[in-house]
């Protein structure tokens, strides 16, 4: 007879008072219970069998139920416990056989109730207690998105940073949502601008309506003009080669990626912008180039790019094996960097490289022999103006190098 798990995690969804008779039961039979003092506050529970959850008592929490093979504890999680909650955490260490998880709703599906709104298409997303960029452009390019926040960034606040990175969207209509389930409850409609003037509880969030149009939804973030990103001098790839070299690329969702002598780190910065499953990595030894980076970062409020600061062939060695590589800067160390970073591909992985001189471009012709390899050369014209004409000035030509890590 297989053995029934003594372990319960108990999702509370919005209202305690809902919970099925069985959840009732496991909480009153409980040898422990473990949960946050609000909700371990609505049920009479002698206080020496309640353990309250806390980053303190984690590692306690831990062990007590790695170990547990004979007492009955209960596990009170708000919402769902696997929508950003604590089943997900237990997942991580726990044998999924040795625990039960009753489920329950979610603060968005009662919401959504509340305004009889398919939620199917919903995209949710989560700053809770995290110290993270809140990640602008993704959410504001989801038809219909909601954005769970806390105490630091409750619904005005998420409001208001989406319409300082993009001020287009202040007429986009949304909805906060305060206190939900309880008798403060708020359930306020307005645009973004107006929301963003309102007060808000730390118990919020916000979702976001359907764009009324296209405009209200920022475009992708491929190509963008070359004065958005801080960069030293003249010292960046332009956008036309920026999107050709991100085409070469071939980037796939979930991918690493590294960007070796990263300068202001705009092909990276844009490859990460692509999905959020991406992964970048940023090498520049510069000082101030590095500041550049992660000030470009800050404004495409990115959370999946990394820089490190220091000599590219000091650094390689420290980061995960890669699916692409773009080498935009490496000197009189060329040569070696683009044969040390080609090792440090996975199989079928690409690395490009661009050159502006002949001497880089004649050491990109000549290493790598028998790899399978593609060249090309953009030629940018730009118009500029005299007088009332307009001229066509050319710009230095780059040469793109392609290598695939065929492995047969």
């Amino acid at each position: 007879m297989e053995k029934q798990p003594k372990i319960f995690v108990i999702s509370c969804g919005i209202e305690t008072n809902n919970l099925c008779s069985q959840a009732k039961k496991i909480i009153k039979d409980a040898d422990i219970v473990i949960g946050s003092p609000l909700l371990i506050n609505n049920f009479e529970i002698p206080k020496d069998k309640t353990l309250i959850f806390s980053t303190k008592n984690i590692p306690k929490i831990k062990n007590i139920l790695l170990e547990n093979s004979k007492n009955l504890i209960a596990v009170l999680a708000s919402g769902d416990s696997l929508f950003c909650g604590i089943g997900g955490w237990l997942s991580s260490f726990l044998d999924k056989n040795s625990f039960t998880i009753l489920p329950n709703i979610t603060a968005f599906q009662y919401l959504c109730s509340k305004l009889k709104l398919n939620w199917q298409e919903l995209s949710m997303f989560s700053i809770h207690g995290k110290e993270i960029n809140l990640p602008v452009f993704e959410i504001l390019q989801k038809e219909l998105a909601v954005i769970y926040g806390d105490n630091k960034r409750p619904a005005n606040k998420i409001a208001k940073e989406l319409i300082k990175h993009y001020p287009p969207a202040m007429k986009r209509m949304a909805v906060a949502a305060s206190d939900l389930g309880t008798t403060n409850e708020i359930i306020t409609h307005g645009t973004l601008e107006e929301i963003s003037k309102d007060k808000a509880t730390s118990l919020s969030i916000l979702l976001l309506l359907p764009a009324n149009n296209t405009i209200q939804k920022p475009p992708l973030q491929l190509g963008k003009v070359d004065s958005f990103y801080q960069h030293e001098n003249n010292l960046i790839t332009h956008s036309e080669v920026r999107a050709v070299i991100l085409s070469k690329l071939c980037i796939r969702p979930g991918c690493i990626m590294l960007d070796l002598g990263a300068g202001s780190g705009s092909v990276g910065l844009e490859a990460a912008a692509l999905s959020p499953s991406i992964t970048v990595y940023s090498i520049e030894k510069k000082t101030e180039r590095v500041k550049d980076i992660k000030a470009n970062i800050q404004k495409l409020a990115l959370n999946n790019i990394n820089v490190l600061q220091g000599n590219i062939l000091d650094t390689l060695h420290e980061l995960p094996k890669a699916d692409i590589i773009f080498i935009g800067g490496g000197g009189k160390d060329l040569k070696k960097i683009t044969e040390s970073a080609f090792k440090h591909l996975n199989s079928e992985g690409i690395l490009v490289a661009s050159a502006v001189t002949l001497e880089s471009i004649a050491i990109l012709n000549d290493i790598l022999q028998g790899i399978e390899k593609e060249i090309v050369t953009v030629s940018i014209n730009r118009s500029y103006k005299i007088a009332s004409l307009t001229m066509m000035k050319s710009e230095n030509p780059i040469t793109i190098f392609k290598f695939i890590k065929n492995i047969n």
